[in-house]
């Protein structure tokens, strides 16, 4: 049986402090302050062992290796730091052995951003933005491992393939709970998002993709799609999305 690890989680207070000591110091500065613990983090009282403090060393060796390749730390391009989302998410899915359980915890995702890896989290969001340090759905890497997580195809020939949507529809996915708390839903409706994405003009794809998420939204309440089996579930979403990708090819 696989172990059950406990991740280590800063508290909200403790965040906070730990946030104001982040806040307006250079990626080079927070790499030298990054560390594997915090005194005042806190572990869940049972249901596994406590991560060992060589695995998050491991982890976070794989994610600098990630961001390293993409110019980290003096490469500040967009297009180098978004594509550290997808290189990120691989590592975090890879790396990572946290249950959904544990990774419903915003706490342990301010651990990661504030003191396991602050410099990777503010040469992504040079703003520094309290919502990318803090646990929450937009911290950096809490959003990145929930993709992963939920969007992974390991028996498709490319297993990352709805990772590569386009922000907005990612956000628009991930951002709703009603859409995005079952795996099973999730890629069917990411499935057909990439469809829309692919077949309808660039000016009108994310009116496009919006109106798919409503209707999905709308049929929630008539259907209950989490108790489908799956090829039914894919059928429901796939008619949605053709009928809405229809809809907009032939008005554009």
């Amino acid at each position: 049986m696989a172990d059950v690890f406990l991740f280590p989680r800063l508290p909200a207070s403790a965040a906070r402090a730990r946030l104001s000591d982040v806040l307006g110091k250079s990626v080079a500065e927070l790499s030298r302050q990054a560390a594997t613990s915090h005194p005042e983090a806190v572990f869940a009282a049972t249901g596994g062992r406590r991560i060992g403090e060589d695995l998050l060393k491991k982890l976070r060796a794989a994610l600098v290796g990630a961001a390293h390749q993409l110019g980290f730390p003096n490469d500040t391009r967009q297009e180098s730091i978004v594509a550290f989302d997808l290189a990120a998410g691989r590592v975090l899915l890879a790396e990572l052995p946290i249950a959904p359980g544990e990774a419903s915890r915003d706490e342990f995702w301010s651990f990661m951003s504030l003191v396991l890896a602050p410099d990777l989290a503010t040469w992504r969001f040079s703003d520094q933005n309290e919502r990318r340090l803090l646990g929450g759905v937009r911290n950096t890497f809490q959003r990145l491992w929930w993709r992963a997580y939920l969007l992974c195809e390991p028996q498709e020939p490319d297993p990352w393939r709805l990772l590569r949507l386009p922000e907005d529809a990612l956000v628009g996915l991930m951002e709703r709970p009603s859409i995005s708390s079952n795996p099973t839903v999730t890629r069917s409706i990411a499935r057909g998002i990439a469809d829309i994405a692919a077949n309808v003009n660039g000016s009108a794809r994310e009116e496009a993709w919006r109106d798919a998420y409503k209707r999905v939204r709308q049929r929630f309440p008539l259907v209950n799609l989490d108790v489908l089996p799956p090829a039914e579930v894919a059928s429901q979403i796939d008619s949605i999305c053709r009928a809405v990708m229809a809809a907009f090819v032939a008005k554009h």
